[in-house]
C-alpha cells in the first residue's frame, strides 16, 4: 500500500468518526428533548378580556400575570391604545419559560358616549308679546369628538316652547327646550293733542284739547283714559289735568297737563228756584243767546221734563226738595231726608245725573223751620255735609220773592245786591215771569262790567248764611 493510499484511508475515518460522534450527539439530543420535563405555566389577564373606554378619557393598561410552578414570570406587552381616536385596539401579552411561549391578547374599544351640550342664548327681559311671532335669540351645540355641530340643530317651535335637537356622530343625541315667556311690559301711550302747558285769562273758558291712548297689543284704548282735574278759569293758579290709562295687561300710564289761569276774574253765578216753571223755556233761550251757564233748585213741578234740556245746556241742577213744603219737610231730620232724596231721584231719572247741588228752602238762615222742628237747621247744614253734599245760599238777592213787582225792580235789585263783589250768587225764581224778564238786562250790565255768568259746581263759593235754628 503506498503512502498516499494509507493517507487517505487515514482522512477517510477521521471523516467518518466525525460524523459517527455527531450523529451520537444528535441523538442525545433529541433523547434529551424528548426526555425534558413539562413546564407548568399559567398566565392570565388582568380585568376583562374586552375593555370599554371612553374617548378623550385616560387608560391605564391593567396588564396580566403569570406564575410557572408557583413562581411569578415576567409578562410582555405589545399594541397601543390612543384614546384620542375612536375604534378598536389589542394589546397581546407575552410570557416564555424553558422554550415555551404563552400568548393572550385583549381588545380596547374607545367609544364616545359622551352627548353633545345644547346652549340657549337668551336676551335679558325678553317677553314674547301676545299674538307676536317669536325672535330666535340664538343657540349653540357642541361635541366632545365633533366640535362644533350647530349646524346639525333640529329645531321645533311649539305653542308655548321650543325644543332643539342634536345628534352627533356617534348617534348621541340631545334635546333642551325653550320656553317661551308671553307677556306685556310695554306700557301705552298717550298723546296729548294741543299744548301740554296752556295759559288763560281769568273769565276765559277752557276746553280740553283732546287725546289719544294707544297701546302695542290692545291698538286704540283713547276710550279707557281716565281724566281727572278741573280748571276753575275764575279763580288765579296753575290747575293740573291728569290723564290715566291702563292697557290690559295691567301696564299703566299717567301725563299731566297744567293749566295756568292768570289773574282773577269776575263772576255771576245766577240761580234760580222753585222751577221749572212755565218760564224756564224763555230763560233757557235768554241764556244759550249770551252763552251765559245758571244753576236751577228745582222742585216738583209739572215742568220736570225740561230738566234734560236744562242739563243739555250745560246748567247745573241743584235740590231743592220735592215739596217745598216748610211743614213737612222740616218736621223732622228723616221727614226733610224723605223729602230730599225724592226729589233727587228725579232728577237722576230724568238727566241720569246724581247731583250733589242743594239749597234749603228758605236757605240755610232761614227761622220758620224752629216752628216745627227747633234746632233742626243746625242738625241738617252738618248733615248734608257729612253726606256729601254741598248747600248753596246767596250773597246777592234780586227780591222777586219779596218787593220786586216788575222786571224792573228785579234789574235794579240784582245789580245794586251784586255791588262790587267780584263773586256773586244772585238769588231769583224762574216761576216768576218779570223776573225773567229781567235776566238779560242783567247778563248784559255783567259782561258790561267784566263779570261772567258761570253754573255753580261742587266747588264754587257756597256764600253760606248764618244758621238761625
Amino acid at each position: 500500500m503506498s503512502l498516499s493510499e494509507k493517507r487517505a484511508r487515514k482522512q477517510n475515518n477521521v471523516l467518518i468518526n466525525a460524523i459517527i460522534v455527531c450523529a451520537v450527539v444528535l441523538t442525545m439530543l433529541v433523547i434529551g428533548a424528548f426526555f425534558v420535563p413539562h413546564v407548568n405555566i399559567e398566565a392570565s389577564l388582568n380585568g376583562d378580556k374586552t375593555m370599554i373606554v371612553e374617548y378623550g378619557t385616560e387608560f391605564t393598561d391593567p396588564g396580566a400575570n403569570a406564575v410557572k410552578d408557583g413562581q411569578p414570570l415576567a409578562v410582555e406587552a405589545e399594541g397601543t391604545v390612543d384614546v384620542n381616536k375612536l375604534g378598536e385596539y389589542t394589546i397581546t401579552y407575552y410570557v416564555q419559560a424553558n422554550r415555551r411561549v404563552e400568548v393572550e391578547n385583549r381588545t380596547v374599544k374607545v367609544v364616545d358616549t359622551t352627548k353633545p351640550v345644547i346652549t340657549l342664548h337668551t336676551t335679558p327681559g325678553y317677553v314674547l308679546l301676545p299674538g307676536a311671532a317669536y325672535q330666535e335669540e340664538g343657540f349653540t351645540a357642541t361635541d366632545n369628538y365633533d366640535g362644533d355641530i350647530t349646524d346639525r340643530v333640529q329645531r321645533q317651535e311649539e305653542a308655548e316652547r321650543i325644543s332643539y335637537t342634536v345628534t352627533d356622530s356617534s348617534g348621541n343625541t340631545v334635546t333642551v327646550y325653550r320656553d317661551l315667556v308671553y307677556g306685556d311690559e310695554v306700557a301705552p301711550v298717550i298723546t296729548l293733542e294741543g299744548e301740554t302747558e296752556i295759559k288763560l285769562k281769568a273769565g276765559e273758558s277752557y276746553q280740553e284739547p283732546g287725546f289719544k291712548a294707544n297701546d302695542n297689543c290692545d291698538g286704540d284704548i283713547t276710550d279707557k283714559v281716565a281724566v281727572n282735574g278741573t280748571v276753575d278759569t275764575n279763580r288765579g293758579g296753575t290747575y293740573t289735568i291728569t290723564y290715566t290709562v291702563t292697557d290690559a295687561h295691567g301696564n299703566t300710564t299717567e301725563v299731566t297737563r297744567k293749566v295756568t289761569v292768570e289773574g282773577e276774574s269776575k263772576v255771576i253765578y245766577l240761580t234760580f228756584d222753585d222751577g221749572p216753571g212755565p218760564y224756564t223755556e224763555k230763560l233757557l233761550e235768554v241764556l244759550k243767546k249770551y252763552n251765559a251757564k245758571a244753576t236751577f233748585f228745582v222742585v216738583n213741578t209739572k215742568y220736570v221734563d225740561l230738566l234734560p234740556k236744562i242739563a243739555a245746556d250745560g246748567h247745573a241742577i241743584g235740590v231743592h226738595t220735592l215739596t217745598h213744603d216748610y211743614k213737612k219737610l222740616y218736621a223732622s231730620d228723616e221727614a226733610f231726608f224723605q223729602d230730599f232724596d225724592a226729589m233727587r231721584q228725579i232728577i237722576h231719572d230724568k238727566t241720569g245725573i246724581w247731583t250733589t247741588l242743594m239749597r234749603f228752602p228758605g236757605g240755610s238762615s232761614n227761622a220758620i223751620s224752629k216752628n216745627y222742628s227747633p234746632g233742626i237747621m243746625t242738625r241738617l247744614t252738618k248733615a248734608v255735609t257729612e253726606k256729601g253734599y254741598q248747600y248753596f245760599d246767596w250773597n246777592a238777592d234780586s227780591m222777586d220773592a219779596g218787593g220786586a213787582k216788575t222786571a224792573d225792580d228785579v234789574y235794579r235789585n240784582a245789580i245794586k245786591s251784586i255791588g262790587n263783589h267780584k263773586t256773586a250768587v244772585l238769588l231769583q225764581h224762574d216761576i216768576k215771569s218779570f223776573s225773567v224778564d229781567a235776566v238779560e238786562r242783567i247778563i248784559i250790565w255783567g259782561q258790561e262790567h267784566g263779570y261772567t255768568f258761570q253754573a255753580l259746581t261742587p266747588s264754587s263759593p257756597t256764600c253760606h248764611h248764618r244758621v238761625n235754628n
